[in-house]
């Protein structure tokens, strides 16, 4: 028995109940695509969603390239002072023999959401002209492998820890990546509340 490969791809399951749901050709800003059994919300169309959703991706890469580009904070202590960049925070545990630990650091912080936005950038741009191709397809089972090992708040938590067990023993001025990073996380955190499996499959699909 043979699918027409259109038909399939026009079909989702629901992610409560498993029953097959087609999408719409298209659906109006706000509304929501609803499982017709168990009436379990699939996903939701936000007004301007690709706009919104490539100039904040394209905000937060600008973001994370000023986070690794300057000083992330200065520490001194009793007439000594060190500068420490976002780049140089696995060296330290590379130095102290946690080589393993210093990959984790570096790939979850840095290159994973680097390459989760170059990614998305690249995905949505063509979408914009309503165009959809096997490169987009790629990005976004990219993008979708990529979200659970992207651990920029947890990294953000951590320093903000630190920092508050440390600032009662050292002077401590915090660079201007420290606070590019902060924004580069909420815009993140935001981006992940926007792509969600459901939208990609949206758009990669219906190329806009």
């Amino acid at each position: 028995m043979s699918v027409d490969n259109a038909k399939l791809n026009q079909l989702i399951a629901c992610h409560d109940c498993d029953l097959l749901i087609e999408i719409p050709e298209k659906l109006e800003n706000f509304q929501h695509l609803a499982c017709p059994r168990c009436g379990e919300t699939q996903f939701s169309v936000q007004k301007s969603p690709i706009d919104k959703t490539l100039a904040l991706s394209l905000s937060a890469l600008m973001f994370l390239i000023i986070s690794v580009s300057f000083p992330f904070m200065t520490i001194s202590s009793k007439g000594v002072v060190n500068t420490i960049s976002l780049l140089q925070a696995p060296n330290v545990l590379l130095e102290d023999g946690y080589s393993f630990m210093a990959f984790i650091v570096i790939a979850c912080v840095i290159v994973l959401p680097g390459m989760y936005l170059i990614c998305l950038v690249a995905m949505l741009a063509p979408l914009l002209k309503e165009q959809s191709s096997k490169a987009s397809m790629l990005c976004a089972k990219i993008i979708s492998t990529l979200v659970p090992w992207m651990m920029a708040d947890v990294f953000v938590l951590g320093v903000l820890v630190a920092l508050i067990k440390l600032m009662h023993m050292v002077d401590i001025l915090l660079g201007v990546a420290f606070w590019s990073y902060i924004g580069f996380t909420v815009l993140l955190l935001n981006l992940s509340s926007i792509v969600t499996k459901r939208q990609l499959w949206y758009w990669v699909t219906n190329g806009r």
